[in-house]
């Protein structure tokens, strides 16, 4: 049979959201700081984010 290590619940956006891709970084860089917090378990979000925007975000 089957065992099971790990299970867990996950959040998928009915709509994403399109922004330009300064806007998305910074998004990005919030949620890395909110990820970061002790306290904090997951971090989501309906941002569409584009490959300029993560390209942005490595080179920044």
């Amino acid at each position: 049979g089957f065992s099971i290590d790990d299970a867990e619940l996950r959040w998928f956006p009915q709509n994403e959201l399109s922004v330009e891709d300064k806007v998305a970084v910074k998004n990005l860089r919030i949620m890395e700081k909110l990820e970061e917090l002790d306290d904090v378990q997951s971090v989501s979000s309906n941002l569409s984010i584009t490959e300029g925007a993560l390209a942005a975000l490595e080179t920044a």
